[in-house]
Protein backbone atom coordinates (compact mmCIF):
# COMPACT_ATOMS: atom_id res chain seq x y z
CA UNK A 1 0.00 0.00 0.00
CA UNK A 2 2.80 2.56 0.60
CA UNK A 3 5.15 3.35 -2.61
CA UNK A 4 8.73 2.54 -2.25
CA UNK A 5 10.55 6.57 -1.81
CA UNK A 6 13.03 7.64 -0.78
CA UNK A 7 12.87 11.12 1.32
CA UNK A 8 13.90 12.22 4.86
CA UNK A 9 11.62 15.20 4.32
CA UNK A 10 7.75 15.29 3.60
CA UNK A 11 5.08 18.13 3.13
CA UNK A 12 2.05 17.30 4.91
CA UNK A 13 -1.22 19.25 4.33
CA UNK A 14 -4.67 19.40 5.96
CA UNK A 15 -7.69 21.09 5.47
CA UNK A 16 -7.67 22.64 9.01
CA UNK A 17 -4.40 23.72 9.08
CA UNK A 18 -3.34 27.13 8.22
CA UNK A 19 -0.83 26.19 5.63
CA UNK A 20 2.03 23.47 4.60
CA UNK A 21 3.93 21.88 7.25
CA UNK A 22 6.99 19.76 6.97
CA UNK A 23 8.47 16.47 8.44
CA UNK A 24 12.00 16.15 8.60
CA UNK A 25 13.85 12.78 9.38
CA UNK A 26 16.78 13.48 11.61
CA UNK A 27 19.80 11.94 12.69
CA UNK A 28 22.06 11.90 16.13
CA UNK A 29 24.96 12.13 14.46
CA UNK A 30 28.47 14.61 13.63
CA UNK A 31 29.02 12.79 10.56
CA UNK A 32 28.95 15.15 7.59
CA UNK A 33 27.54 12.74 5.47
CA UNK A 34 24.47 13.39 7.49
CA UNK A 35 24.78 17.00 6.89
CA UNK A 36 24.81 16.79 2.87
CA UNK A 37 21.01 16.82 2.51
CA UNK A 38 20.35 19.94 4.38
CA UNK A 39 19.39 22.54 1.38
CA UNK A 40 15.63 21.54 1.16
CA UNK A 41 15.09 21.51 4.84
CA UNK A 42 16.28 25.17 4.73
CA UNK A 43 13.54 26.22 2.22
CA UNK A 44 10.90 24.41 4.28
CA UNK A 45 11.77 25.82 7.26
CA UNK A 46 11.92 29.62 5.70
CA UNK A 47 8.21 28.85 4.63
CA UNK A 48 7.43 27.76 8.33
CA UNK A 49 6.76 29.39 11.43
CA UNK A 50 7.78 27.02 13.94
CA UNK A 51 10.12 24.32 14.44
CA UNK A 52 9.89 21.15 16.78
CA UNK A 53 12.44 18.29 17.57
CA UNK A 54 11.91 15.58 19.49
CA UNK A 55 11.83 17.57 22.55
CA UNK A 56 12.78 21.21 23.26
CA UNK A 57 16.43 21.38 23.74
CA UNK A 58 16.59 23.74 25.63
CA UNK A 59 14.61 22.54 28.56
CA UNK A 60 17.40 19.74 28.89
CA UNK A 61 20.18 21.00 30.60
CA UNK A 62 22.62 18.25 29.90
CA UNK A 63 23.29 17.77 34.21
CA UNK A 64 19.70 17.34 34.27
CA UNK A 65 20.04 14.47 31.51
CA UNK A 66 22.49 13.08 32.76
CA UNK A 67 21.00 12.98 36.21
CA UNK A 68 17.87 11.31 34.57
CA UNK A 69 19.27 8.33 33.21
CA UNK A 70 21.20 7.12 36.59
CA UNK A 71 20.93 3.99 37.54
CA UNK A 72 18.54 3.19 40.58
CA UNK A 73 20.06 4.63 43.64
CA UNK A 74 22.16 2.91 45.62
CA UNK A 75 23.05 0.30 42.28
CA UNK A 76 26.16 0.59 40.50
CA UNK A 77 27.43 -0.87 37.04
CA UNK A 78 29.81 -3.44 38.65
CA UNK A 79 26.93 -4.55 40.53
CA UNK A 80 24.94 -5.08 37.74
CA UNK A 81 27.96 -6.60 35.29
CA UNK A 82 29.87 -8.40 37.80
CA UNK A 83 33.74 -7.49 38.30
CA UNK A 84 34.88 -9.55 35.14
CA UNK A 85 32.46 -7.78 32.51
CA UNK A 86 33.33 -4.42 34.26
CA UNK A 87 36.95 -4.77 34.07
CA UNK A 88 36.35 -5.48 30.47
CA UNK A 89 34.37 -3.32 29.42
CA UNK A 90 36.06 -0.54 31.15
CA UNK A 91 39.13 -1.18 28.61
CA UNK A 92 36.83 -1.08 25.76
CA UNK A 93 35.70 2.59 27.07
CA UNK A 94 39.06 3.73 28.03
CA UNK A 95 40.69 2.28 24.35
CA UNK A 96 37.14 3.39 22.12
CA UNK A 97 36.56 6.78 24.27
CA UNK A 98 39.65 7.13 26.60
CA UNK A 99 37.77 7.39 29.24
CA UNK A 100 37.58 5.79 32.82
CA UNK A 101 34.34 3.86 33.17
CA UNK A 102 34.18 4.12 36.54
CA UNK A 103 33.53 8.27 36.42
CA UNK A 104 30.71 6.78 34.96
CA UNK A 105 29.46 3.67 37.17
CA UNK A 106 26.06 5.17 38.02
CA UNK A 107 25.17 5.59 34.69
CA UNK A 108 22.21 4.10 32.87
CA UNK A 109 23.50 0.98 30.20
CA UNK A 110 21.77 2.75 27.44
CA UNK A 111 23.65 5.89 28.15
CA UNK A 112 26.85 4.41 27.86
CA UNK A 113 25.76 2.35 24.63
CA UNK A 114 24.79 5.88 23.12
CA UNK A 115 27.97 7.44 24.27
CA UNK A 116 30.36 4.43 22.69
CA UNK A 117 28.03 4.82 19.58
CA UNK A 118 28.89 8.92 19.30
CA UNK A 119 32.62 7.59 19.59
CA UNK A 120 32.48 5.52 16.96
CA UNK A 121 31.35 7.67 14.03
CA UNK A 122 33.12 10.33 12.93
CA UNK A 123 32.88 13.39 14.59
CA UNK A 124 32.83 16.24 11.77
CA UNK A 125 30.71 18.80 13.20
CA UNK A 126 30.70 21.03 15.98
CA UNK A 127 27.11 19.20 17.13
CA UNK A 128 24.90 16.67 15.88
CA UNK A 129 22.17 17.45 13.13
CA UNK A 130 19.63 17.52 15.22
CA UNK A 131 20.88 20.30 17.35
CA UNK A 132 22.27 22.02 14.84
CA UNK A 133 18.94 22.17 12.98
CA UNK A 134 17.32 23.25 16.66
CA UNK A 135 20.15 26.57 16.68
CA UNK A 136 19.49 27.46 12.98
CA UNK A 137 15.41 27.44 13.34
CA UNK A 138 16.20 29.17 17.07
CA UNK A 139 18.45 31.82 15.18
CA UNK A 140 15.97 32.55 12.44
CA UNK A 141 12.81 33.54 15.17
CA UNK A 142 10.83 30.58 14.86
CA UNK A 143 8.39 29.54 17.79
CA UNK A 144 9.74 26.15 19.42
CA UNK A 145 8.35 22.92 20.55
CA UNK A 146 9.35 20.26 21.28
CA UNK A 147 6.79 17.18 20.23
CA UNK A 148 7.70 14.88 23.08
CA UNK A 149 8.20 15.99 26.66
CA UNK A 150 11.85 14.92 28.22
CA UNK A 151 9.58 13.07 30.93
CA UNK A 152 8.55 11.36 28.06
CA UNK A 153 11.58 10.19 26.64
CA UNK A 154 12.75 9.67 30.18
CA UNK A 155 10.61 7.69 30.90
CA UNK A 156 10.69 5.32 27.97
CA UNK A 157 13.98 4.50 28.77
CA UNK A 158 13.60 4.36 32.38
CA UNK A 159 11.06 1.26 31.14
CA UNK A 160 13.19 -0.67 29.65
CA UNK A 161 14.69 -4.03 31.71
CA UNK A 162 18.30 -2.85 33.23
CA UNK A 163 19.55 -6.29 32.57
CA UNK A 164 18.28 -5.90 28.78
CA UNK A 165 20.17 -2.94 28.55
CA UNK A 166 22.97 -4.49 30.27
CA UNK A 167 23.42 -7.19 27.63
CA UNK A 168 23.15 -4.74 24.91
CA UNK A 169 26.23 -2.44 26.41
CA UNK A 170 28.41 -6.01 26.71
CA UNK A 171 27.57 -6.93 23.15
CA UNK A 172 28.17 -3.69 21.79
CA UNK A 173 31.84 -3.61 23.85
CA UNK A 174 32.36 -7.42 22.47
CA UNK A 175 32.10 -6.19 18.85
CA UNK A 176 33.53 -2.47 18.21
CA UNK A 177 34.04 -3.13 14.74
CA UNK A 178 31.12 -4.59 13.46
CA UNK A 179 29.05 -2.23 15.23
CA UNK A 180 30.83 1.06 13.63
CA UNK A 181 30.35 -1.15 10.75
CA UNK A 182 26.49 -1.39 11.36
CA UNK A 183 26.43 2.77 12.16
CA UNK A 184 28.62 3.40 8.39
CA UNK A 185 26.02 1.05 6.75
CA UNK A 186 22.72 3.41 8.91
CA UNK A 187 25.13 6.47 7.95
CA UNK A 188 24.74 5.40 4.20
CA UNK A 189 21.34 4.48 4.00
CA UNK A 190 19.96 8.10 5.87
CA UNK A 191 22.51 10.00 2.98
CA UNK A 192 20.20 7.76 0.75
CA UNK A 193 16.75 9.16 2.11
CA UNK A 194 15.78 5.01 3.01
CA UNK A 195 13.83 5.24 5.52
CA UNK A 196 12.03 1.60 4.99
CA UNK A 197 15.35 0.15 5.64
CA UNK A 198 16.16 2.51 8.03
CA UNK A 199 12.90 1.84 10.06
CA UNK A 200 13.78 -1.95 9.54
CA UNK A 201 16.98 -1.45 10.98
CA UNK A 202 15.71 0.09 13.82
CA UNK A 203 12.62 -2.32 14.92
CA UNK A 204 15.05 -5.29 14.61
CA UNK A 205 17.68 -3.43 17.07
CA UNK A 206 14.58 -2.63 19.45
CA UNK A 207 13.68 -6.34 19.80
CA UNK A 208 10.81 -6.66 21.99
CA UNK A 209 11.18 -3.00 22.81
CA UNK A 210 10.11 -2.03 19.50
CA UNK A 211 6.50 -0.88 20.67
CA UNK A 212 8.23 0.57 23.97
CA UNK A 213 10.88 2.85 22.04
CA UNK A 214 9.24 3.05 18.82
CA UNK A 215 5.24 2.48 17.80
CA UNK A 216 4.13 4.24 21.16
CA UNK A 217 5.96 7.41 20.50
CA UNK A 218 4.67 7.34 17.23
CA UNK A 219 1.35 7.55 18.36
CA UNK A 220 2.12 10.56 20.94
CA UNK A 221 4.49 12.48 18.21
CA UNK A 222 1.57 11.70 15.82
CA UNK A 223 -0.91 13.68 18.13
CA UNK A 224 1.33 16.50 18.64
CA UNK A 225 2.18 17.28 15.04
CA UNK A 226 -1.33 17.38 14.76
CA UNK A 227 -2.45 19.14 17.23
CA UNK A 228 0.61 22.63 16.28
CA UNK A 229 0.52 22.08 12.87
CA UNK A 230 -3.56 22.71 12.78
CA UNK A 231 -2.46 26.24 14.46
CA UNK A 232 0.72 27.11 12.69
CA UNK A 233 3.39 26.07 10.00
CA UNK A 234 5.45 23.39 11.20
CA UNK A 235 8.80 21.59 10.62
CA UNK A 236 9.10 18.84 12.98
CA UNK A 237 12.66 16.95 12.75
CA UNK A 238 12.47 13.67 14.54
CA UNK A 239 14.35 10.36 14.47
CA UNK A 240 14.43 9.06 10.91
CA UNK A 241 13.24 5.49 11.95
CA UNK A 242 9.86 6.93 13.04
CA UNK A 243 9.12 8.13 9.48
CA UNK A 244 7.94 4.30 7.67
CA UNK A 245 5.77 1.10 9.15
CA UNK A 246 2.89 0.31 9.67
CA UNK A 247 2.87 2.48 12.97
CA UNK A 248 4.98 5.26 11.37
CA UNK A 249 4.18 8.94 11.75
CA UNK A 250 3.71 9.64 7.71
CA UNK A 251 0.95 6.39 7.94
CA UNK A 252 -0.37 7.56 11.40
CA UNK A 253 -0.65 11.42 10.36
CA UNK A 254 -2.45 10.05 6.94
CA UNK A 255 -4.84 8.31 9.10
CA UNK A 256 -5.91 11.88 10.78
CA UNK A 257 -6.52 13.51 7.75
CA UNK A 258 -3.22 14.40 6.47
CA UNK A 259 -1.68 14.77 2.72
CA UNK A 260 1.53 13.50 3.19
CA UNK A 261 4.18 13.40 -0.02
CA UNK A 262 7.95 13.43 0.13
CA UNK A 263 9.86 16.53 -1.29
CA UNK A 264 11.94 14.69 -3.93
CA UNK A 265 15.32 16.38 -3.64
Amino acid sequence: AFMKTTALLWECRHAEAPGTSFLFGSMHVRDSRAFAGLPPVYVAMEQCEAFAAEFNLDEAPQEDIGFALQLPEGQTLRDLLGDRKYEKLGRVFRRSLGLPLDAFSGVLPFALSNMIDSGLLSVQQNMPLDEYLWQNAKQAGKTMYGIETLEDQLGVLGSIDLAHQAHGLLQLARNLPGHRKQLNRLADLYVQGNVSQLYRASRKSLGKYRKTMLFDRNHKMALRFDEIAKTTTLLAAVGAAHLWGGYGLIRLLKAKGWKCKPVIR
